[in-house]
């Protein structure tokens, strides 16, 4: 018998708290870290991009994984001033979980928010998918998903 040939995807988590005119320090020395692999013998992990809007909007299928990342508020061209930093606060994504044999996403409430410029790992369980939507006007969003098995 052989091994098989998982793919994998390691997530690290680690926690730093910085002070005015401080270096970064790691919070706990490393009691806040978190390494978490997901091994998985489907290796048709699918990774896109997207604009939401204000209408939620059902991720298709069943998934093991959903990692999801608000693109808003990355690649400035310039230092950001205080009306730029108002407006990117304002660019919240807002995660809500519904039946994956739901006809149509029934008017529902954000379970979570993903604040610009910060990723979100979700394990949904089955039979259960994610719905987004913008807080206000649109957000770009990363979305890598893994089919459950």
């Amino acid at each position: 018998m052989t091994a098989s040939a998982d793919a994998e995807i390691l997530t690290i988590l680690n926690v730093y708290h910085q002070r005015p005119g401080r270096d970064p320090i790691s919070i706990g020395d490393g009691t806040f870290t978190s390494l978490h692999r997901l091994r998985h013998h489907n290796p048709s992990q699918v990774v896109r991009s997207m604009i939401v809007g204000r209408e939620w909007l059902k991720l298709d299928g069943d998934h093991e994984m959903v990692l999801l990342r608000n693109m808003e508020g990355r690649f400035l061209d310039k230092t950001p001033s205080d009306e730029d930093r108002e407006r990117m606060a304002q660019k919240v994504l807002e995660v809500s979980f519904i039946d994956c044999s739901a006809p149509i996403i029934p008017v529902t409430r954000p379970m979570l928010i993903v604040h610009p410029g910060s990723p979100q790992q979700l394990f949904p369980p089955r039979g259960v998918t994610v719905a987004l939507r913008a807080r206000t006007g649109s957000v770009e969003v990363d979305v890598m998903t893994t089919p459950a098995r």
